[in-house]
């Protein structure tokens, strides 16, 4: 089996302006195409705002964002409080796309080694193991879809407590494509001997007030003004929950 090379990897931001940025990348999302062949997307790790200045490199830019090269176009995407927007949206820059910023992907498709359920979960219950990482084959709306994340965080059960057999790994940020645009998400998977639940939570528009908990003292005093906060003030948050199907291979380089 082969995989992009998430380990040795990396995006060139901006090699078409005056100053660019390496980093490494985060996901790769492959797309089916409906003429049989396929797309793909690249999203970069995150990073706070910043100027590239002798004496002043942290400014009062309140958001950290992330490149996405994709099968339509380049786009920069934010979050921060700099995303809490006034109006029945959020700020178009949130979610930008660029012709304007170049970028260049150094990503090659390598072997890699494929580790069984049965050898995850004893690398897990052993402390022994590589890094791992996953392939999540899914089909949402009709398409084809292929994910290659970083095993992140990976769940499992304490054979000196419980004898049940499951791994839930977690990765994120990841890309979830909702059939209209990229969203930035965290992917997990339940899985055991016989089942594989697979959810994306993505990161998408959301009234402020439905961002705090419904019995807090602030949430109790304004909630009968909170369909008018919640038309008017709003943000994006990790909410929206996509739940598909599929398969999770997990595999090492």
């Amino acid at each position: 089996m082969e995989a992009p090379d998430l380990e040795g990897g990396f995006a060139t931001v901006g090699t078409n302006i005056r100053n660019s940025w390496r980093t490494e990348i985060r996901t790769v999302l492959v797309r089916e195409e409906d003429d049989g062949g396929t797309g793909t997307a690249y999203l970069t790790h995150e990073c706070r705002a910043e100027t590239v200045d002798e004496e002043h490199i942290f400014s009062s830019h309140m958001y950290d964002f992330a490149a996405i090269r994709s099968w339509d176009g380049n786009y920069l995407v934010r979050h921060g409080s700099y995303n809490l927007g006034v109006g029945t949206g959020v700020p178009d820059a949130i979610h930008e796309k660029t012709d304007a910023i170049e970028i260049a992907i150094t990503c090659p498709n390598v072997p890699v080694n494929v580790e069984s359920f049965d050898s995850v979960l004893e690398a897990c219950q052993s402390r022994t193991g590589k890094r791992l990482f996953m392939m999540v084959n899914y089909t949402y709306e009709g398409r084809n879809f292929q994910i290659y994340v970083p095993t992140r965080y990976l769940n499992f059960p304490n054979r000196s407590v419980q004898p049940d057999r499951y791994l839930q790994p977690i990765s994120g940020f990841t890309l979830f494509h909702n059939g209209d645009r990229h969203a930035i998400s965290y992917l997990a998977a339940y899985i055991s001997d016989t089942s594989c639940h697979i959810e994306f939570i993505a990161r998408e528009p959301l009234g402020f007030m439905e961002t705090k908990a419904p019995t807090g003292r602030l949430s109790r005093m304004l909630k009968p003004f909170n369909p008018l906060l919640n038309r008017f003030f709003r943000t994006d948050e990790f909410h929206k929950v996509y739940t598909v199907k599929g398969k999770v291979v997990f595999f090492s380089y």
